[in-house]
């Protein structure tokens, strides 16, 4: 394998790491360390290793066929494919309204401290005016260099966040302030701490959704380079970006449980009001200097999400309509139809922000965060089981196939998802 062949397979992996360190690492990853100390970092394991065999298929499959998971579903029959639709529609308005919505609470958080400008004094007019400005400067990326400027934007910003999030959680850790002695730990048998573990998993790294995404990522590389990638160099560009968002996971939850646990604090449930908080406590306990660097690491985190989930959704909904309609069929061309998709899945994502921000509903930021995460969690078995199917079904090259080992680890994943979910529900009921 030549290490000029290998950049040139690169890529989506790191897009796939941006997508992931978002809302999972930045908000819940945190608040898990800020909540529960250290205590939860076998659950952020658990989270990363039931989620690999089916996130993994993305790659896999893409690179052994040149085709997408959507048209493996296809190739399963009618039943997997609408299984998948129903648990897209069900998952990607709120999944693209928490993202953007994160994103511009740290944006407000942002332009807030260094000039002190803010849309309004009402925290859901300022969230909305805020997530509509974020939303523009996504479009105008996303519209202006599509893939290649999305893979660019990835590769820069995946290694500032990186090192930047190193940096604070290392130098945190070294001035960290003990949590008094009278300090209670909280209980991880009470009702919120299971939904709240529960829920962590649903995005950690991300939702299972993103396997799909993953597919298209590798086709649209291949698309860019006009260079196809082997199956080993698809998987280890996999494996660069699920280490790194994992990895990163875990440094999230130690700059939580440095500088806030057992101090008493808690989180507003407004959004620029919340990353205010955040931002400010890191200050508080590192210094003046470390602003920068968890000014950067917050709002590049979230930023490139919103980039990539942005763009996911009309890519995956483009591809659907060209493998499901055939090509004399159709009434616009590529472009015009991923610019359809793109404005009507963010109008709704948008409308979402409206009902729950201009409503007056005081805590809008973390219930759409949590009914975001819910709804992954209730779908991930779904979307693991279609996984498992085409990784073992008779279309897919022998090659690419999992062995005893990785089938071994799906099945009890698939057990492990089952669990969360029914959980999940009894904790609710």
């Amino acid at each position: 394998m030549r290490r000029s062949n290998l950049w040139k397979a690169v890529g989506p992996g790191l897009v796939y790491a941006g997508a992931a360190i978002g809302v999972s690492h930045l908000v819940q990853a945190t608040k898990a360390g800020a909540g529960y100390g250290f205590s939860l970092w076998w659950v952020v394991l658990l989270a990363c290793v039931t989620k690999y065999t089916f996130m993994e298929a993305g790659p896999r499959y893409a690179a052994a066929t040149g085709e997408s998971l959507v048209q493996a579903y296809r190739k399963l029959g009618p039943w997997a494919l609408a299984l998948y639709l129903l648990a897209t529609i069900g998952t990607m308005f709120t999944i693209q309204a928490a993202v953007t919505l994160v994103t511009a609470a740290f944006a407000g958080s942002l332009v807030q401290q260094f000039t002190g400008f803010t849309f309004s004094h009402d925290p859901g007019v300022n969230a909305f005016v805020w997530c509509l400005t974020v939303q523009a400067v996504v479009f105008v990326t996303l519209l202006v260099g599509r893939y290649s400027l999305l893979d660019l934007l990835m590769k820069i910003i995946v290694t500032v966040l990186s090192i930047s999030t190193v940096v604070a959680a290392v130098w945190s850790g070294a001035n960290a302030t003990p949590a008094p002695l009278e300090f209670m730990p909280p209980s991880l048998a009470s009702m919120t701490a299971v939904l709240f573990i529960v829920s962590l998993i649903g995005w950690m790294p991300t939702p299972i959704d993103c396997s799909v995404w993953q597919s298209l990522w590798t086709l649209g590389r291949t698309e860019q380079t006009l260079y196809i990638p082997t199956l080993r160099e698809a998987r280890i560009d996999f494996n660069i970006g699920y280490l790194t968002a994992s990895i990163l996971a875990f440094f999230f939850l130690a700059l939580g449980a440095f500088v806030m646990y057992g101090h008493g604090d808690s989180f507003p449930d407004a959004a620029v009001p919340f990353a205010n908080k955040l931002i400010a406590m890191y200050r508080d306990a590192l210094g003046h200097w470390a602003t920068p660097f968890i000014t950067v690491a917050a709002f590049t985190a979230m930023l490139s999400t919103t980039l990539t989930v942005t763009d996911a959704y009309p890519r995956l909904w483009r591809h659907l309509t060209e493998v499901i309609t055939p090509a004399e069929q159709r009434e616009h061309e590529s472009w015009v139809i991923y610019l359809i998709y793109l404005l009507g899945i963010n109008a709704l994502a948008m409308l979402i922000i409206g009902i729950v921000a201009l409503g007056g509903y005081k805590g809008f930021f973390a219930f759409l965060v949590n009914l975001a995460t819910a709804l992954s969690v209730l779908t991930a078995p779904i979307l693991a089981y279609l996984n498992h199917r085409v990784m073992t079904a008779d279309f897919t090259p022998a090659e690419a196939r999992p062995g005893r080992l990785h089938l071994a680890v799906s099945y009890a994943s698939f057990a492990c998802l089952i669990a969360f979910c029914v959980l999940y529900v009894v904790a609710l009921v």
